[in-house]
């Protein structure tokens, strides 16, 4: 009651846990349009090539303490590499039915067990054509329950009250599609491309519905790791560098300064955005057979390595598609616009979470079932 009297408007803390680092972003309804109350991104020991709940609840703590962030509500993502995808076609079921009908065999449609003792959920991602016949198609998310126990259980420990775990892809598309809400916008399909240190997601839409996702095991550090082969350096003088190519070109400058070590970058770099571009291309057309001929109006860029140089430029030749860097919250009105960027993208489309119609966000977000959590 106090929060709400004190700071109207608030939304919970979006936290999206990566594969090395924590993010995490606020937002305040305002005239009509947001305000962002505050923003950090903190790195992370890794174990394994993932951050460890112990690490993580620390970093948030950090985070939340850094950033001026408001209150101990919180929606979260995990790692994308912790979950499992897959898409489910069943009859033309009522909701209900779906839920009861997916509820049966996740797991096994998962590939878990029940050691794994697994949290699932699902998304609606509407109706597909096979051959003569009209199907529903559900996305099917699930994870391990103890990853998800010791993190919301660690959290609340620290007097953080998530009140959802929720797929990234589900939070970055909810951002880019915020202002395709009209009756008219529900044939608009978009492409986003989230591209993370070790993986990259693409996540096609019609409307505001997530119709289809799909993580490859490419990301960041696979042209950090290209790159200091090609230039015989090591990693750390390797992401110093790229570090300064994006803030030059960013400003409007030639990147490093040194045109040959510009052109070694780029030269290292495009073997994997043209693997990508190769993926996205197959996504598409998979896209446009199951729902109808339907094509994306244009590829959104998001993650930490939308604004790499010349990669837009190498996605938008390869599917000759309209390609851009991802604003986050395109078309709406957002106080402070320095704090939003790309690699924001997954924790404000959490903090956006609550704005979602109640009945909608029942029948479509992955929320932990049982002991490990509860619905928002």
């Amino acid at each position: 009651m106090f929060r709400s009297v004190l700071h109207p408007g608030l939304l919970p803390i979006g936290i999206d846990i990566g594969s090395s680092s924590v993010k995490l972003a606020q937002l305040r309804r305002v005239r009509g349009g947001f305000e962002v109350v505050g923003s950090a991104r903190v790195e992370c020991p890794t174990t394994d090539e993932t951050v460890s709940a112990a690490d993580a609840i620390d970093a948030i703590d950090r985070g939340i303490a850094s950033a001026g962030l408001i209150g101990r509500h919180a929606v979260i993502s995990i790692d994308d590499r912790l979950i499992r995808v897959r898409s489910a076609r069943t009859p033309r079921l009522t909701d209900d039915e779906l839920d009861r009908s997916l509820s049966l065999d996740a797991p096994e449609r998962l590939g878990m067990t029940e050691a794994d003792d697994p949290v699932f959920g699902w998304l609606d991602a509407g109706e597909v054509r096979q051959g003569e016949e009209t199907w529903r198609e559900a996305i099917l998310v699930g994870a391990r329950g103890d990853v998800i126990e010791d993190l919301v259980m660690g959290l609340a420990a620290r007097g953080v009250r998530p009140l959802a775990v929720e797929p990234g892809f589900a939070a970055i598309a909810r951002c880019y599609t915020r202002r395709l809400r009209r009756n008219a916008d529900r044939g608009t399909s978009l492409a986003i491309v989230d591209v993370g240190e070790r993986a990259t997601g693409i996540i096609l839409t019609l409307g505001t519905s997530v119709c289809f996702y799909k993580l490859l095991e490419l990301g960041d550090r696979d042209i950090t790791r290209a790159s200091c082969s090609r230039l015989s350096l090591d990693e750390a003088s390797v992401v110093e560098l790229r570090r300064r190519r994006l803030v030059q070109a960013q400003q409007g400058g030639n990147g490093t300064g040194d045109e040959k070590v510009q052109r070694a970058l780029f030269e290292a770099s495009r073997p994997v955005m043209r693997d990508i571009a190769q993926e996205i291309n197959l996504c598409l057309r998979h896209f446009g057979v199951s729902f109808r001929g339907a094509r994306p109006s244009k590829i959104v860029l998001s993650g930490g390595l939308a604004q790499e140089p010349g990669f837009v430029e190498a996605i938008e030749e390869a599917t000759r598609l309209t390609t851009a860097v991802g604003v986050p919250l395109e078309g709406t009105s957002v106080e402070d616009l320095r704090k939003v960027g790309p690699q924001l993208a997954t924790a404000i489309g959490l903090s956006l979470r609550s704005e979602e119609n109640a009945a909608r966000t029942k029948a479509r977000s992955w929320t932990p079932r049982g002991k490990t959590g509860e619905a928002a």
